[in-house]
């Protein structure tokens, strides 16, 4: 991984403090958060629909061979089928896109609020973005809830080349992070523009090349 002189290493090491930060303190607001989101499934999601939406895609094996009312409660008693079924109930409950959202929008609040504030960097002039004091220069902070880098701008982002990025990956309800990076921004390492689209991501190809892995 080479190092591209982007940052000194005390601004490095503010970076990763800051988003360790950011991590602990989202890990203790995602308890209350998962408790939350449940409580919120279980009153959206009637037990029959959520019942029947279980026994459709996740447990048909247990019944096909079913035909009379004692064959249904010696199923119903067995063990394995009421492992899987709680499994199932678990797992149908627990989805929801609404909180890993929320998780996100969280702990990008935490690791702006912690990386504007210290030495080396200070409030940008735009959403998530970051000045760093000896130069001036703008860095945006990308995050995602992923185990390998990953990285998309709007189809719309101006001034990229002069535009630098930090980023970070991992679960912070788990306060996981799998890693933090730095690169510069450069047009020609995401994907081109295209009609209809509103993203576009940063090319794989570039990484041994454009990406400085700071963290582990």
């Amino acid at each position: 991984m080479p190092d591209l002189n982007l940052l000194a290493k005390e601004e490095k090491l503010e970076i990763i403090d800051g988003i360790k930060k950011a991590f602990r303190d989202v890990e203790f607001i995602g308890r209350f958060l998962d408790t939350f989101m449940l409580q919120i499934n279980l009153k959206a999601n009637p037990p029959s629909k959520v019942i029947s939406s279980i026994f459709e895609n996740n447990l048909p094996d247990f019944f096909s061979q079913i035909s009379c009312a004692a064959d249904l409660y010696t199923t119903l008693k067995d063990q394995h089928f009421q492992s899987a079924f709680d499994l199932a109930w678990e797992s149908k409950m627990r989805k929801n896109k609404l909180r890993g959202h929320t998780i996100s929008n969280i702990v990008s609040v935490c690791v702006e609020s912690y990386l504007k504030n210290g030495r080396y960097f200070t409030d940008g002039d735009g959403s998530n973005d970051l000045k760093r004091v000896i130069d001036g220069s703008r860095w945006e902070i990308k995050g995602s809830r992923s185990k390998k880098f990953s990285l998309t701008i709007n189809q719309s982002h101006v001034g990229l080349d002069s535009t630098y990025f930090i980023v970070y990956n991992g679960f912070p309800e788990h306060n996981k992070i799998h890693g933090i990076y730095i690169l510069k921004g450069d047009e020609h390492i995401f994907t081109p523009r295209q009609e209809g689209l509103n993203m576009r991501t940063f090319i794989n190809e570039y990484y041994d090349t454009h990406v400085e892995c700071i963290y582990p």
